[in-house]
């Protein structure tokens, strides 16, 4: 049952949240009445309001939403904003030559230019993440930086969360904010000694840093990633909670 389709029914209101249904939809045909029924079924057993407002996650549940309308007074459905702006942001940074805009088209697309953006940015802080001399030597250097020089939002590198694509334009943000005290890390004498007694697959993969966050074409596409990426960002942390955005 662990990689069955659960189709989960959550209810909120001014007092909380709590888990109204939780469904399994293997070997159902998820079609447009299916979705209804399921919906009115979750809407009963939430123990009835005067006024709903369904909210969801998946822009696929669209279908349905006359059906439930019609068969449920004081109603509106909506899809879930901060979903479909992540799933933009997913197409935005796809390597496939086609890209689906949902209840659009389907659009040629072949661009691998923020796709490398993001994929060189990950490569650079899981390299430092995953390297203890590395990180310890970051840590200290970052730590000695005077107070004006600090980037904002705190001096750790932040890695991407699953939970939702636009946590990748924050690691990026992370990114650019620290590139200099990377490049301040690959210039410490004591690093460079300490990497030259490292195995050859470690010091080649610090090579391929070093040529990342020096290349002006990489630091030019970042600059413009985030030109794009950061309102869609804004959006998600409007649209994801009441507070800060969730991120993981």
């Amino acid at each position: 049952m662990v990689d069955d389709p659960i189709l989960n029914f959550l209810q909120v209101t001014t007092v909380g949240i709590r888990l109204v249904n939780a469904i399994n939809a293997s070997g159902k045909t998820k079609d447009k009445q299916y979705i209804c029924d399921m919906s009115i079924q979750s809407m009963e057993a939430s123990g009835g309001c005067e006024v709903y407002i369904l909210l969801w996650m998946d822009g696929a549940c669209k279908c349905a939403f006359g059906l439930i309308i019609q068969k449920v007074k004081h109603l509106t459905c909506a899809i879930d904003p901060a979903h479909s702006v992540d799933n933009f942001l997913k197409n935005l940074c796809s390597r496939k030559k086609e890209i689906t805009v949902k209840d659009q088209a389907t659009i040629q697309w072949d661009i691998s230019r923020f796709a490398d953006v993001v994929g060189n940015s990950w490569y650079c802080i899981k390299t430092f993440r995953s390297n203890e001399k590395a990180l310890a030597t970051y840590k200290r250097l970052a730590r000695g930086l005077a107070k004006e020089h600090r980037p904002e939002g705190g001096l750790m590198l932040k890695k991407f969360a699953k939970i939702r694509f636009v946590s990748r334009v924050t690691m990026c943000n992370n990114l650019q904010g620290r590139i200099f005290i990377l490049k301040m890390v690959l210039a410490d004498p004591e690093f460079q000694r300490d990497l030259a007694k490292m195995a050859p697959r470690i010091r080649q993969r610090f090579k391929k840093v070093e040529t990342i966050i020096t290349d002006q074409a990489f630091l030019d596409d970042l600059n413009l990633f985030l030109r794009i990426a950061d309102p869609c960002e804004l959006m998600v942390r409007m649209c994801d909670s009441k507070g800060d955005m969730f991120l993981g």
